[in-house]
């Protein structure tokens, strides 16, 4: 053990096993109580110790710390731990992703939601319905939370081998008698994002002297939105100086194809001087096109939203009955619910979005047709001469029908009954559980029908003959008028009469399980006792996934479409055991082991070993080592494959190289067919779950030491490494067509030979177009697939230096912080691993280094604490418009927080999130809607003042 002085003594407990634990513990005086001698149980193992220091590193954060940080939610926590590094998925993330609207997940080790194990009170959680493989961090009512334990050692022969990345640990009170009840506002300095949330606790009894307790918390918050349009480095996608162009050609007026190429009666090229072309802010021409911009293009981003509204509420029971001194009964319930809104950009309708590329036509004889008396002609150019004589074939942004607006609510109810104590000289802990995910899509304002929109009497574009249907039926309603931004009564009338207004998609994830642990001192060595842990469960996973009929059968514009249902479960049983064992004196091993057996997958054992060194008071040394497993998510498995267009806009290389046109360069020329469909376009992706999938192995291995020289000094610092075999994931769309590292389908284009040596090549589907008298790009094909080996390697570091109490209160600073030492992968096909470290790969930005460094102060019933978070530059996703890599900046922000208690009941915190109103850095990123800037990486909210008064009885 360490000096046993009341500060080493407080860090341990504090700390639980963590390399000295996170700096945002400001003093240990608050700890968590545990008398000396009385056994506690850490993350990470299942036999309790006197001793809470074990060889696994675990950083804990008490519930001080979160009120210190400001944040409402888990998943604003992880943002702050440096060990959940990139990876993840955020709720912003889901702008325009059909697949997981409202879903927010961790990323320990930067290895995606999937490798990282989220607990509550050390039990899963039911997976987000949507998406089957990650827990939502939405659901975790942080309000109950008494600590968060996040063992950042993978593959946990304890809860699980999926752990690859780590375990996170959300420990609610157990014992609470009070009541509290607290409310909060942040406002932002920038307008946008400003929310408010309450909570109130109430329990009552006490286990020694009334032989129970019950308390139950109730928690609330709403989240209010950010357009694009209030923050200056996310209003455009068109930001020529950077290289980023991501406009549309889908635009308000309507551009049209003719066999000319795209042209607009509205365009810089046809406009009287000192006329205004098209209609900004709304689109515009390129200044940069020669002679004048024949087409107008659509600024989508300025449309947005870029942080979606949400508002949540939670509550959770706990009852605890002491049925002696040694055993007690105890039951758990929690229900969260939340609603998310999501705006993007209006429908863009053209034969580049609908579901077969038919076209969207404007009939010759309306009103609205180009030279019929209201919109001008085209000077020189019949708007049908693109091949379609029943009427002009348009490029169209809806504007009128407002933007895309869908409203996800989410709802996860879990029960817990079960027994704790001690039974025959056993330590025991044994439940069953329940717990379900479930949620709900709707679109609510601008998403719209294609079968309605192009009036084919009811036919869907999955039915055979849709396309001839198409062309037969003539066009849109003539009353709506594609070239203007507002519609008369009856245009507005027959474009909302194709709206679509209802629930698209239902999803219910399910867990039902059984469990049992049990450890014990079976007998003593020289150097000590020798215990052992033994478990089993049993669980039963069901996933079901059921879009109504209009999204199935792909009968919508500008939206995933074409999803199917999908029903599947699986059965896992598994055992455990944990032997600890005293090898000398103050070197101890312990050797875990654990079996699963999958219904669907076989049977897998991974063990796990890991060794505790203290030769001085002030000096632990620890050593683990262990394998994974990870059997396919059953979304992953079956999901129905989903249609959608790529973030970034590219030529096809097959049309640019075609039509005689060998060097390429089709697509600059003039006068080209089908040029809208294939040039500057957003080309066709799609996705979903694979049956053929392999499960995802790994080992690892990690070192560390833990050194408190002194009662105000305690430094630490574990080395990690994590190989992973058959790694899933979904390469993107855009990723296969061009990225940094130069392999994908378009880099490695050869116009003589029309062919690619890509990777990827195989995943690219073609057609034969036989309007554009060629072979052309179908889609891109992004299914799950086992698609890469890869290595992660890093240190934690951990510092914490305590000055002693002085006249003018007490000060504590730390760092924490997590450098990447190698984060290198092979791809399926590859023969030598890339390293990824500082580069915007595969599955997106590989930051080296992050840090948080704190700096807090207690003085009587004040305290206050100031936050600085940094992160390292790494290069960006697509070169400069010279061809050159360019960076993304260090993101840094600084946080300050201050308390005042008054009458110990009562307590007053203000606070300033991001103080210097740092914007994150600009991003030529195109994998999400956000333009600008990495969502992954910023946060748009900027500086953000927050207020919260706390009352307390007890």
């Amino acid at each position: 053990m360490f000096k046993e002085n009341s500060l080493a003594f407080s860090l341990r407990v504090a700390f639980g096993t963590g390399v000295a634990g996170i700096v945002l513990v400001a003093a240990p005086s608050g700890a968590q109580e545990v008398q000396r001698g009385e056994k506690v149980e850490i993350t990470g193992s299942s036999i309790k110790r006197i001793d809470a220091e074990s060889a696994l590193p675990v950083t804990v954060i008490r519930r001080e710390d979160l009120d210190k940080l400001g944040v409402t939610t888990a998943s604003e926590l992880l943002d702050r731990i440096t060990s959940n590094n990139g990876g993840g998925y955020n709720a912003t993330l889901a702008l325009g992703d059909a697949a997981r609207p409202g879903f927010s997940g961790a990323s320990l080790r930067g290895l995606g939601s999937t490798n990282t194990l989220v607990l509550l009170n050390g039990r899963r959680l039911a997976v987000y319905a949507f998406d089957g493989g990650g827990v939502n961090l939405t659901s975790i009512p942080i309000a109950a939370l008494d600590r968060v334990e996040i063992l950042r050692d993978g593959a946990s022969a304890i809860y699980g081998t999926d752990a690859i990345g780590g375990v996170i640990n959300f420990i609610t009170r157990k014992d609470y008698a009070g009541a509290s009840i607290e409310a909060g506002y942040y406002s932002t300095d920038n307008n946008g994002g400003n929310y408010g949330s309450g909570t109130a606790t109430l329990g009552f009894g006490d286990l020694t002297t009334n032989g129970f307790n019950v308390f139950g918390v109730v928690d609330w918050r709403k989240q209010g939105g950010i357009a694009a349009a209030q923050r200056s480095f996310a209003r455009t996608a068109y930001i020529p100086a950077e290289g980023v162009n991501r406009l549309s050609s889908n635009s308000i007026p309507a551009t049209i194809s003719t066999s000319a190429g795209l042209r607009n009666p509205y365009a810089p090229r046809y406009t009287p001087p000192g006329g205004t072309a098209c209609l900004p802010p709304a689109s515009y021409g390129l200044p940069t096109v020669a002679g004048g911009d024949t087409r107008c293009r659509f600024d989508y981003a300025s449309v947005i939203d870029i942080f979606n509204p949400t508002e949540t509420a939670s509550v959770l029971l706990r009852g605890t009955v002491a049925l002696n001194a040694n055993n007690q009964f105890f039951i758990e319930g929690l229900h969260s619910q939340s609603r998310s809104k999501f705006v993007v950009s209006p429908v863009p309708a053209s034969e580049a979005t609908t579901f077969n590329q038919d076209p969207v036509l404007y009939p010759t004889t309306g009103i609205y047709y180009p030279g019929n008396g209201i919109t001008p002609a085209i000077p020189g150019i019949a708007a049908n001469s693109g091949g379609y004589p029943q009427g002009a074939n348009l490029y169209w942004r809806s504007l009128a029908a407002g933007p895309r607006t869908e409203v996800t609510k989410e709802k996860s109810d879990r029960v817990v009954l079960g027994f704790e104590g001690t039974l025959i000289g056993w330590d025991y802990n044994i439940a069953g559980m329940h717990t379900q995910n479930r949620v709900t899509d709707a679109y609510v304002d601008g998403y719209l029908s294609e079968s309605k929109l192009l009036r084919t009497g009811g036919l869907t574009p999955k039915l055979p003959g849709y396309s001839a249907v198409v062309l037969a039926a003539g066009g849109i309603d003539p009353a709506i008028n594609p070239f203007a931004l507002t519609q008369t009564a009856a245009g507005q009338a027959a474009l909302n009469a194709t709206k679509v207004n209802q629930v698209v998609r239902n999803g219910k994830s399910t867990r039902d399980s059984i469990d049992g642990r049990a450890s014990r001192e079976l007998f003593s060595l020289p150097a000590g006792p020798l215990a052992i842990a033994l478990g089993a469960e049993f669980q039963r996973q069901k996933f079901d996934d059921k879009p109504a009929d209009i999204f199935s059968t792909g009968d919508l514009i500008g939206s995933g479409g074409d999803l199917q249902p999908v029903t599947a479960d699986r059965r896992v049983s598994s055992a455990f055991t944990e032997v600890s064992v005293p090898i000398i004196r103050n070197l101890d091993g312990t050797v875990a082991a654990r079996f699963d057996h999958y219904s669907d997958f076989g049977s897998t054992t991974n063990p796990k070993v890991t060794l505790r060194f203290q030769p001085a008071p002030a000096l632990l040394l620890r050593a683990s080592a262990g394998t994974g497993f990870r059997a396919p998510t059953l979304p992953e498995l079956f999901t129905g494959t989903t249609q959608t267009n790529s973030g970034g806009v590219y030529n096809d290389p097959l049309y640019d190289s075609s039509g005689g046109f060998t060097t390429g360069g089709r697509c600059a020329a003039t006068g080209q067919p089908q040029q809208g469909l294939y040039c500057g376009a957003q080309l066709k992706i799609k996705q979903g779950g694979n049956p053929s999938l392999q499960p995802e192995k790994s080992h690892q291995f990690s070192a560390g030491f833990l050194l408190e020289p002194t009662r105000e000094v305690s430094f630490g610092a574990d080395y990690f490494y994590i190989k992973q075999r058959q790694q899933i994931g979904i390469i993107s769309g855009d990723t296969k067509l061009t990225n940094t590292s130069g392999n994908g389908y378009i880099d490695q284009f050869n116009n003589a030979t029309r062919s690619s040596t890509s990777l990827y090549s195989g995943d690219i589907v073609t057609r034969f177009d036989p309007l554009a008298g060629a072979t052309v790009i179908d889609f891109v094909s992004a299914n799950y697939a086992n698609v890469a080996e890869q290595v992660t390697s890093g240190i934690d570091f951990s510092l914490r230096f305590r000055l002693p109490v002085t006249s003018f209160g007490q000060f504590t600073t730390g760092l924490e912080s997590t450098y990447l030492t190698s984060s290198k992968s092979k791809l399926k096909g590859q023969a030598d691993y890339i390293q990824n470290i500082g580069l915007y790969a595969t599955f997106g930005p590989v930051q080296r280094y992050k840090q948080v460094i704190n700096l807090s102060w207690d003085y009587g019933p004040w305290n206050a604490a100031v936050y600085y978070n940094w992160s390292s530059s790494y290069t960006d996703q697509n070169n400069t418009p010279a061809g050159n890599t360019r960076r993304v900046g260090a993101y840094e922000t600084w946080d300050l927080t201050s308390s005042y208690t008054l009458f110990k009941s009562v307590k007053a915190t203000v606070g300033i999130r991001n103080l210097l109103d740092r914007a994150p850095p600009f991003s030529n990123q195109n994998a999400y809607f956000q333009v600008g800037y990495d969502p992954t990486i910023g946060d748009p909210h900027l500086r953000t003042y927050y207020a919260r008064l706390s009352y307390t009885y007890k």
